[in-house]
């Protein structure tokens, strides 16, 4: 029994896989091919009746009676070339002539695509190609690696080698290749298809690749194949255009697909070419180099307009002089002047108009001022220089004017250089400055506070700087900008008498490395040290100090008693008194520097509001358009720059800022129901009070922004909350409006606002904010 039941499932597999054959047999068969099939090919509706009778009927002749019919191919075997005769006496003259029939003896006639696509070569005999190219090209396996289960159909019948067919299959025999184009580039595949009737070819992408509808093409009538060329052409090409495209050519008879890959890739991404070469990407070898660009077009190339260059060469014009100098590698060339070239003087330095010290011994904060005189022809240039860093330019003109700090100390020098290779060196100057103290040690981090009700008698005006979020400076003359750095930064120092200096640590705000948010904050006061970390904890020369364990007191800092730190049970203030002036036996005027912490990612700076500063919270001058001056004394626009060059990283370990986004960038489609959300908070009756003397909107911007980034990573400290604390803070604070003592503005009324917006309360936040700094112990 279970021999009878194998035997039957071995005939059932068979049979399918005849039918199968047979199937793909008729398919692929022309129509002489399905005409003598009829019966067979009927079977799978490749063939009706009346097709038969109109067109089958005038193939046939008396002699087709004794001609054997082909027989359909059973299982898969491979199948070898085949002979082929043509019986010229039979032919007449609307017959083609027999076709050049060449035996194909190996498969590497058989062109195999990456894809698996498999097209036939075709011939370049200068003729119309007929089925009987066809027919005899078609007789081998379509894949010499394995025995395939397809092979052609035969199209002639014996007996009768004149007859004409109608129709053959589509055939790709220029398939598109795989094409790599740089963003913005223009890119095209090309695909060649022969078939009788024309074959209807596209290429689309592959996965939008549809089969056309045979049943819409005409029948065919002729057996002359004709050759059709199409391109697809792509301009401006991006990122998303990238993929795998088909070529689809279809005829009555069938389709055939070929595929090709268009690849997107920048070959000059993060190459650097010296200047002024440019990186030309070389996309047929997938390779780059750096070369000269085009600085001209050819009419201005030959319009005479004589030029010295600062080689000291004459050129026919500007286009040309820039021509030669890239291709001779002469970098920096410039026009020195209009016309020919003058004699040349070497440059000659002029003691007598130029720095005469040889020495400066200067503190951090003042101003280093040099000059340096030459003459010559053409007249030299001056650079700046500091031995050991001749790559590194510091100023260039006869005045070189920068404000110092202790990396600044060195052995000054001029360079006049005219030709650029005739140079002269002179005024080497010593310059010694006062060392800062050294960077504060690395920390870990903390959370956030409220107001300040701490009062000192007589104290005199001082100007707000202050950081918070994610992070937003807003600076002494209340200008805000965002900021995406992570290293040590000046947040303000005295530029006057450099007795002071304050020191902020920006950090990732979350667990994914990404934002910048304060960690902790360090005052350098005098011969003082003092850090304040995250969780309210005080970290004064090593040791450390719990404030939270002695809230509501004062502590002194140091010997002198300038110094002290006081813990309100959300706000820790450092102040540091910096001077004491006796007006009368009653009366004594204070001016201290205060810094107000909340413990997690706010703080507020006040300075004396007459002391000149610098740093990442301005010049402290009233005026908001001239607060980004670099530490090199330098105005810059962009606040990532003019904070970059406040930087503190003696070693090099930190990493360049980004340029920060919008809140419409990083929200996208919740940015208005974040501004919504937002705007709830602030417009609560008491931040509305203080709206009159402080603007509310970088509040509401960092509000937004935190919201969406959402980096902060304590639940019970929501960012806009933390947002929300910082404009209290603001508000609940002193904040002078002139250098009047008595010209200040605060709101007293600020305890309760947490309520009214549902944010948590100073008790509420108190335990979440002491876990993310170290940890302290108790009283």
């Amino acid at each position: 029994m279970l021999s009878y039941l194998l035997t039957s499932f071995l005939l059932i597999s068979v049979t399918q896989q005849q039918q199968q054959a047979t199937e793909r047999s008729c398919s692929q068969g022309d129509l002489g091919y399905l005409c003598d099939n009829f019966q067979v090919c009927t079977t799978f509706d490749l063939i009706d009746q009346e097709t038969y009778d109109t067109l089958c009927a005038a193939r046939r002749n008396p002699a087709e009676d004794q001609t054997t019919e082909y027989q359909l191919p059973t299982t898969s075997t491979t199948r070898q070339p085949v002979e082929e005769t043509t019986d010229s006496s039979t032919r007449d003259a609307r017959t083609p002539p027999p076709a050049t029939t060449d035996e194909y003896k190996d498969v590497t006639d058989v062109f195999t695509s990456d894809t698996g696509i498999i097209t036939i070569p075709y011939t370049t005999d200068n003729r119309v190609m007929t089925v009987s190219d066809y027919s005899t090209r078609d007789k081998y396996t379509l894949d010499g690696s394995a025995e395939s289960d397809f092979t052609f159909p035969p199209t002639t019948q014996s007996g009768d080698s004149n007859e004409q067919f109608f129709g053959v299959a589509p055939k790709i025999i220029i398939p598109p290749v795989n094409t790599t184009v740089a963003p913005g580039g223009t890119a095209g595949f090309n695909c060649k298809s022969t078939g009788a009737p024309t074959p209807q070819t596209t290429i689309t992408k592959r996965e939008e690749t549809t089969p056309l509808n045979r049943d819409a093409f005409p029948r065919p009538i002729s057996n002359v194949i004709s050759e059709t060329t199409i391109r697809q052409e792509m301009d401006n090409i991006v990122k998303s255009n990238e993929g795998w495209y088909t070529c689809m050519a279809c005829n009555p008879l069938g389709c055939e697909k070929a595929d090709a890959y268009l690849r997107v890739l920048d070959l000059c991404k993060d190459v650097q070419c010296p200047e002024p070469l440019v990186c030309v990407g070389d996309y047929e070898n997938l390779t780059h180099q750096c070369e000269c660009p085009d600085f001209c077009d050819q009419r201005e190339l030959t319009t005479p307009d004589f030029v010295c260059s600062n080689y000291c060469e004459t050129k026919f014009n500007r286009c040309q002089m820039l021509n030669d100098a890239c291709q001779e590698m002469k970098m920096g060339v410039e026009v020195a002047y209009e016309g020919y070239c003058e004699r040349t003087y070497q440059p000659t330095f002029d003691p007598a108009q130029s720095t005469s010290e040889n020495r400066f011994d200067l503190e951090s904060g003042e101003q280093l001022t040099l000059r340096a005189v030459f003459g010559g022809s053409p007249q030299p240039t001056v650079a700046w220089y500091r031995e050991g860093e001749e790559e590194r330019v510091l100023g260039t003109g006869e005045v070189l004017q920068i404000t110092v700090d202790s990396e600044d100390s060195g052995v000054y020098y001029a360079v006049g250089t005219n030709c650029m290779n005739n140079n002269v060196r002179a005024v080497e100057v010593e310059v010694n400055v006062a060392p800062l103290p050294t960077s504060p040690p690395l920390l870990t981090t903390t959370p956030f506070g409220g107001p300040d009700n701490l009062e000192l008698e007589s104290e005199l005006a001082r100007s707000t700087c202050q950081v918070f979020g994610d992070a937003k400076f807003i600076t002494y003359d209340q200008n805000s900008f965002n900021f995406v750095g992570q290293c040590d930064y000046v947040l303000a120092m005295d530029c006057e008498r450099a007795r002071w200096f304050v020191y902020g640590r920006l950090t990732a705000c979350g667990f994914d490395g990404s934002g910048s948010c304060l960690e902790s904050v360090t005052l350098y006061f005098d011969s003082e040290i003092v850090e304040v970390q995250r969780g309210w904890l005080v970290n004064h020369f090593g040791t450390k100090v719990s404030p939270k364990n002695t809230p509501n007191q004062l502590i002194p800092i140091g010997e002198t008693g300038d110094l002290s730190v006081y813990f309100d049970g959300s706000i820790l203030t450092v102040e540091a008194i910096l001077s004491r002036n006796q007006i009368t036996e009653t009366r004594t005027d204070i001016s201290s520097l205060k810094i107000l912490w909340d413990g997690y990612l706010s703080v507020e700076i006040q300075s004396p509001f007459n002391t000149m500063t610098c740093g990442a919270c301005g010049d402290n001058d009233g005026d908001a358009t001239n607060d980004f001056v670099t530490r090199r004394s330098g105005i810059v626009d962009s606040p990532t720059a003019f904070l970059e060059s406040w930087k503190i990283d003696r070693y090099g370990r930190c990493e360049d800022a980004e340029e920060p986004r919008t809140a419409q960038e990083i929200c996208g489609d919740e940015y208005e129901d974040k501004v919504q959300e937002c705007q709830e908070v602030f417009e609560n009756p008491m931040f509305s009070a203080c709206g009159a003397h402080h603007d509310s909107s970088p509040f509401l911007e960092k509000c937004v922004y935190d919201e969406c980034m959402g980096q902060m990573g304590v639940e019970e400290l929501p960012p806009k909350c933390m947002a929300a604390s910082a404009y209290a803070m603001r508000c609940g604070n002193k904040f002078w409006m002139s250098n009047d003592p008595n010209d200040f503005r605060v709101n007293n009324a600020m305890a309760g606002w947490e309520e009214l917006v549902g944010c948590p309360d100073a008790e509420e936040k108190y335990q979440p904010i002491l876990d993310t700094g170290c940890p302290q112990p108790d009283a």
